[in-house]
């Protein structure tokens, strides 16, 4: 594999944002956003982004998701990424009041 190519792993991520990521780009979007970042340009391709409220109810039917909806629910999360980019939320232990979290998951798309 060529050096150009990543690794079609997290390790092709090249920045976190707090923010979450635009909705509904496109697929010429997309394309745009990896034009500018191998032009050296200011892209959010190969971003990680947090989830958004809304993302957190659509994916896992709740803002504070434990370690088992996560696991269950991941095929969701895939879902809502876009090619070249990440997401990525906290877990939580709902056993204790308020619910804290315990740890963070990462799910994305860089390669094909």
């Amino acid at each position: 594999m060529q050096a150009e190519d990543g690794t079609h792993s997290i390790l092709d991520m090249i920045r976190v944002s707090h923010a979450p990521a635009a909705p509904n780009a496109t697929l010429a979007d997309h394309g745009a956003q990896l034009l500018a970042a191998i032009a050296g340009e200011r892209t959010t391709y190969g971003t990680v982004h947090r989830m958004s409220a809304e993302q957190l109810e659509a994916c896992f039917g709740t803002t504070t998701p434990t370690r088992g909806v996560v696991e269950a629910k991941a095929d969701a999360v895939h879902a809502a990424c876009a090619r070249g980019m990440g997401l990525y939320g906290l877990v939580f232990d709902t056993t204790v009041e308020p619910p804290m979290p315990v740890a963070t998951f990462f799910a994305g798309i860089s390669g094909d």
